[in-house]
């Protein structure tokens, strides 16, 4: 937990900020999202004042539940607690002990920081989409039309919260199979695997669905210009069709907009292609599987530690 799921989700909550930033670079270069200078600068001047107010009520948030699932554990583990190397003679306060309930206020603080962070920025987003112009590109190399930098801000969530799925997985592992826990503990993994099961879609869609309403609306309205001229164009057809002056150019003329239409509703209406949804899939199904083979693993573990130590 503390030597590998709290330095990545540090490490992804301090450069959540550099990585938005970094990605709406991206698709703006590109043109493919652009926004007006005075609602830039009025959304900026807004949303500096919001993260603010965000960070300080995450902070809070975070040590109350950060102090809460310490007090929580010290009660789970302080009744008699047989192979468990932190407490002995009921008591949990020794010196590695009391280290153990530091790393747990620790973890569980910053995860209500990443959490509501997470929230503010897809929310963010939503704002930004509203106020901005979004141009899905049909043949962009990304097969996102341009916003795939976008859909890698949902993806990088996910990785966070499998490292911590992860780190779930081996704690019930252990509890259960090398420790006598009381019955509360077992409430606290069941807690944990099912907020799993629920965030995971979530913080991967969150910043991803203000985009697909904004490439919805594009793709409708570029569906509608096109509509519009070849409904035009049909009329026109019709009041020559009886004088036979229908030409050769009328004909390819409507086959182009046909033609258009046809690139116009293949565009994408999610900012990722199907490689980053396998990426997805993958990184959240990941704890789910590891179940069948962390007993492998803790078992060449234990007994490489029997053999060197």
């Amino acid at each position: 937990m503390f030597l590998v799921s709290f330095p990545s989700l540090l490490a992804l909550t301090i450069t959540d900020q550099q990585v938005l930033d970094s990605s709406l670079r991206r698709v703006q270069l590109e043109g493919t999202v652009s926004i007006p200078g005075p609602a830039a600068t009025a959304l900026a001047s807004l949303w500096e004042e919001r993260f603010r107010s965000v960070n300080i009520a995450a902070q809070a948030l975070g040590v109350g539940v950060g102090v809460l699932l310490a007090l929580l554990n010290y009660i789970a583990y302080t009744p008699s607690i047989v192979g468990f190397w932190i407490a002995t003679q009921n008591h949990l306060l020794l010196p590695v002990g009391v280290a153990f309930l530091i790393c747990i206020f620790l973890f569980y603080s910053l995860i209500p920081v990443y959490i509501l962070r997470g929230l503010a920025i897809s929310i963010f987003l939503k704002d930004l989409v509203v106020h901005a112009q979004i141009r899905v590109l049909p043949f962009h190399p990304d097969r996102s039309g341009g916003l795939r930098p976008v859909g890698h801000l949902g993806l990088r969530n996910q990785y966070g919260l499998t490292v911590c799925g992860v780190n779930m997985v081996l704690l019930a592992f252990v509890s259960l199979h090398y420790l006598e826990v009381p019955p509360s503990l077992y409430a606290l993994i069941v807690t944990a695997a099912v907020a799993y099961l629920i965030l995971g879609p979530v913080v991967f869609m969150g910043p991803l669905l203000p985009f697909r309403a904004g490439m919805l609306r594009t793709k409708t309205e570029l569906m509608s210009e096109v509509a519009q001229r070849l409904r035009l164009e049909l009329d026109r057809l019709r009041q020559l069709l009886a004088a036979g002056q229908i030409t050769k150019e009328d004909e390819e003329l409507v086959d182009r907009l046909r033609k258009v239409g046809l690139v116009i509703d293949g565009l994408p209406v999610w900012p990722f292609d199907i490689g980053t949804l396998r990426k997805f899939l993958t990184a959240y199904i990941v704890p789910l599987v590891s179940v069948f083979g962390v007993k492998s693993l803790l078992a060449t573990v234990v007994k490489w530690l029997e053999l060197h130590m």
